[in-house]
């Protein structure tokens, strides 16, 4: 069962709805079949589950008609940081209204090297 009136503020990526969709079924994902996601069906339902620390987003529009540049990010709760090395507070500015330096507080230093390091890792 479902509880009623309950927000959480965990991250999920697309990759995630799979693995959930498969836990809330009662399907078991055979161990050679290898999934990205994570489920989340765990939090669904009241309980602490196993929520993720970031998410990655890779988006190539790919397309002459969209002239759009390769959208890649990666997110925490509180903090993004762009491939391209733009940094944004998610929960003070969700807009994205104003790119944070990265040296701009110790923190954000920080934030800045663990989020790049992932996405170098990524990268690799």
């Amino acid at each position: 069962t479902i509880p009623e009136n309950i927000v959480k503020g965990d991250l999920v990526d697309a990759s995630d709805f799979l693995p959930t969709m498969l836990e809330a079924s009662g399907i078991s994902v055979p161990d050679d079949y290898i999934l990205d996601g994570r489920s989340f069906f765990q939090q669904i339902i009241g309980k602490d589950g196993n929520p993720r620390e970031w998410i990655y987003f890779y988006f190539d529009p790919n397309s002459p008609r969209m002239r759009r540049p390769v959208i890649e990010f990666v997110r925490e709760k509180e903090w993004k940081l762009y491939s391209d090395g733009r940094m944004f507070n998610a929960l003070n500015d969700p807009d994205e209204k104003k790119s944070i330096s990265i040296n701009s507080s110790h923190q954000t230093k920080i934030v800045y090297e663990k989020l790049s390091k992932i996405l170098n890792e990524i990268k690799a």
